[in-house]
């Protein structure tokens, strides 16, 4: 039987994280939004801008956001897998599946 553990975010709204109880782990499910390339033109609202300006007050200097947010997702699954979770990914990563050649990515 899987029993509902409970719940985290990421404090950047990238991703939020379901925990279910299992027979021997705890199981994540990991539901990722990765922005997409974004510009300072596009408005206060957009979820690019919003996590710009955090990394930019964060870090104290300008951070790529699709970038940043790959890393930190590896670096949380890397955690949870070391401790013993079982993970699920799920996502929009907002990733062309075109190769540049004109073939698609699998």
């Amino acid at each position: 039987m899987i029993r509902f553990a409970g719940s985290e975010k990421d404090p950047a709204g990238r991703w939020t994280i379901s925990k279910f109880y299992g027979k021997k782990n705890l199981l994540k499910i990991y539901t990722v939004y990765r922005v997409c390339v974004g510009s300072k033109k596009l408005g206060e609202t957009t979820a690019w801008i919003q996590q710009y300006n955090h990394f930019c007050k964060r870090h104290g200097k300008v951070v790529d956001t699709r970038k940043q947010a790959l890393k930190d997702i590896a670096r949380q699954i890397h955690k949870d897998i070391l401790s013993g979770d079982e993970v699920i990914l799920c996502g929009d990563l907002n990733e062309s599946i075109k190769i540049k050649n004109g073939s698609h990515k699998v």
